[in-house]
């Protein structure tokens, strides 16, 4: 990133809030991100078949379409992203299990979404099965031992689940009582997800991994043991489907 980067950033961040615009011009910064990130290892994304997995308000989406991209939307709820433009097509679906034939994208961007699915190995096969050979993804979340990997419980998960639930009840009186992480994010659940985790499971699959590096930062200590896990506050990998 580059310096004028950081300050729109920090500027979409303040205003992200203020209305669901606001939230989608934030996702939409992220994704010329995940852009310029993916085209540097597969190169130009016009014209190519992309999947949005997760796709929530679409401001990801948007950006893709806006950069020459072919672009479907997938999310639980893909009535989110009614209205973020760019005539998206829109498609209610699970991770778990994509309602695509296999071989059907070039692209596959699963960005903030995996730490909040249980059967996580179910969406990264998923994901390699919609692939072509040789198509790529763009995956990306907070790791759980960083600053921001308790999404709403942060920094309170790091004492633990019982921990991190008392302080955010005491913290949000007003909040529905949450039992447990897996109630987190409305809902969706929260999965305690390091980037050791995703590394192991990647490498079961028939994918070559050519990048884990932090989103935000220039330094790369993703990489770095335990120490990673705690400084990489947002993780991105990008891995690309054997041709074989």
């Amino acid at each position: 990133m580059r310096l004028h980067d950081y300050v729109r950033l920090a500027r979409l961040v303040r205003a992200r809030g203020a209305s669901v615009d606001d939230y989608r011009d934030l996702q939409s910064f992220l994704a010329t991100l995940a852009i310029r990130r993916l085209e540097r290892f597969a190169g130009r994304v016009a014209g190519q078949r992309w999947l949005d997995l997760g796709c929530g308000r679409g401001g990801y989406a948007r950006a893709f379409a806006e950069a020459g991209a072919r672009v479907i939307a997938l999310d639980l709820d893909p009535e989110q992203a009614t209205g973020a433009g760019a005539d998206l097509a829109l498609v209610q679906g699970k991770a778990e299990h994509l309602p695509f034939g296999g071989g059907h994208f070039d692209v596959v961007v699963c960005a903030s979404l995996i730490e909040h699915v249980r059967d996580q190995s179910a969406v990264l096969a998923e994901i390699v099965r919609v692939l072509r050979p040789g198509g790529w993804c763009y995956l990306s979340y907070p790791p759980f031992y960083s600053p921001r990997g308790g999404h709403q419980f942060s920094p309170f998960h790091l004492l633990g689940e019982r921990a991190a639930l008392l302080a955010y009840g005491m913290l949000h009186r007003d909040a529905p009582a949450k039992s447990g992480f897996a109630e987190a994010f409305d809902g969706y659940g929260l999965t305690p997800t390091t980037i050791r985790a995703v590394r192991a499971m990647l490498a079961s699959l028939p994918v070559v991994v050519h990048d884990v590096s932090p989103r935000l930062v220039p330094v790369n200590v993703a990489g770095w043991p335990v120490v990673g896990e705690l400084l990489t506050w947002h993780v991105q990998f990008v891995f690309q489907t054997r041709t074989e």
